[in-house]
């Protein structure tokens, strides 16, 4: 209701505006109907959206329905899908608090616990400061990404982790569950002023259902001792590398599932290394490579490219900057170098900041397996030999059963029976390869191989061969 009313009120003053620019009008019918809104996507996306628009800073806005929709599908839907991951593997493995209270120290958790644990409490800090001075526009923006690191990074990552076996290293499976619970707890106090419902729905799951509501608890304040920024910058590093792969895989058109051999990072910043060197397990992991070299060999791969900012620097230079652009194109290498050692130059008489000029690195040639990543490049082996391949119809054979086991019901904690029956030789060889691994992954205590021919034909896809799952 009180949205509801906010919104009509925002309307009504002429705050808020049509798609077209115009003044919302119901004789002109140009707006969708509140309640509609709220019925469709909730209150909290609607205050969400509102609260992340020009309104909040007293300007008008036009308001967008599929706005509304977009904050409903990344923020309230992923938000809510961690929660019921927590939930559906807790209530599994009937994890109780007193299992969770017994979880290692942070310091002594891995270090992806450690990592969205001291960038939940930097988020922390971050939006303290925003709502203390009012840029409540600025609120946003951080919590959004915040979710996508919980979800597309943290959970997705340590999967295997909360699907381990009870009884087999069961710290590594409640510290799992002890870091999630931490995070979704005080990022749910952290949120509840914004998304006030999905918010105190979460802290009640959480938490003794007796206990009082979310907004009866004190607003989160960072804690500066879990706070390690050098940790956040290098899994930063690691995120950008992993995304650069994946478009590499993308370009080459080799899916994430096929195993590689080997990933190059070329680089000639010690630093810079032993930052990726800390992250390489989680690298390697996210994107199913073995293992990764580094090449310091940086002019044999790429090169340093100059451009004025004509926007900042067409001002300044005036008809010069035609000049100055062709002074910039023929600086060689090692004067690139001293450029940005020094981080200024001057031409003409006139000093010229390093933030004035846009100095990008670029290959030295046009490989499609090769990319930049900030100030360093990487290049990804896409040699496919047999035992890769191999590997790769195990993981297509493990898809197939998840797919099938979700449409034929099974929970969570279901084992099952499962032959699979073909005459491809590859596929016979792959399956009695990674057995143990194909059974751990589907939750498969009878698995039975048969060779010979089968009527339906699920992996022709990819090989030509035929497989049939019971």
């Amino acid at each position: 209701l009180f949205d509801s009313v906010a919104f009509k009120n925002c309307i009504t003053t002429g705050m808020i505006l049509a798609e077209d620019g115009r003044k919302m009008s119901k004789s002109l019918k140009n707006y969708p109907d509140p309640e509609n809104l709220l019925d469709n996507y909730g209150g909290d996306s609607l205050r969400a959206y509102l609260i992340n628009s020009p309104v909040v800073r007293g300007e008008p806005l036009k308001f967008s329905e599929e706005g509304v929709k977009l904050v409903t599908r990344n923020v309230i839907l992923p938000l809510w899908n961690s929660f019921s991951f927590f939930s559906n593997y807790a209530n599994a493995d009937e994890i109780t608090i007193e299992e969770l209270n017994k979880a290692s120290p942070l310091r002594e958790r891995p270090i992806m616990d450690q990592w969205i644990v001291s960038s939940l409490q930097s988020l922390i800090k971050t939006v303290n400061e925003k709502m203390e001075n009012y840029y409540l526009y600025e609120v946003i923006p951080p919590l959004m990404n915040f979710i996508d690191e919980l979800t597309n990074w943290y959970v997705r990552s340590n999967r295997k982790r909360f699907w381990k076996e009870k009884g087999k290293d069961d710290i590594d499976k409640i510290n799992a569950f002890k870091t999630l619970h931490e995070v979704l707890l005080e990022f749910s106090k952290t949120m509840a002023p914004v998304l006030p419902f999905i918010c105190e729905e979460i802290y009640q799951g959480l938490t003794d259902k007796e206990k009082r509501s979310i907004h009866y608890e004190n607003y989160p304040i960072s804690n500066s001792e879990l706070i390690n920024l050098n940790l956040e910058k290098e899994m930063e590093i690691a995120k950008n590398i992993i995304r650069s792969v994946r478009n590499i895989r993308l370009k080459v058109d080799i899916p994430n599932k096929q195993p590689l051999n080997k990933l190059t990072i070329i680089t000639n910043d010690s630093e810079k290394s032993e930052q990726i060197r800390k992250m390489e397990e989680i690298i390697l992991n996210e994107l199913n490579i073995k293992y990764i070299e580094f090449d310091d060999n940086f002019e044999n791969w790429v090169k340093y490219e100059c451009k004025p900012n004509f926007s900042t620097l067409g001002p300044k230079l005036g008809e010069n900057i035609n000049k100055f652009k062709d002074y910039l194109s023929n600086l060689n290498q090692h004067e690139i170098k001293e450029l940005i050692s020094n981080e200024k130059l001057e031409f003409n008489k006139e000093k010229i900041n390093i933030s004035d000029i846009d100095i990008r690195l670029i290959k030295n040639e046009d490989r499609d397996n090769q990319d930049i990543v900030e100030d360093f490049s990487v290049y990804l082996d896409t040699d496919v030999d047999d035992d890769l391949l191999k590997e790769r119809i195990s993981r297509e054979i493990v898809s197939i059963v998840q797919k099938q086991r979700k449409e034929m019901g099974f929970d969570i904690t279901d084992r099952i029976s499962l032959s699979i029956k073909s005459d491809n030789e590859i596929l016979l060889k792959s399956v009695e390869k990674f057995k143990d691994y194909i059974a751990n992954e589907t939750l498969t205590t009878d698995l039975e191989i048969i060779n010979e021919k089968a009527s339906n034909k699920l992996l022709d896809y990819f090989v030509d061969t035929n497989i049939k799952i019971s």
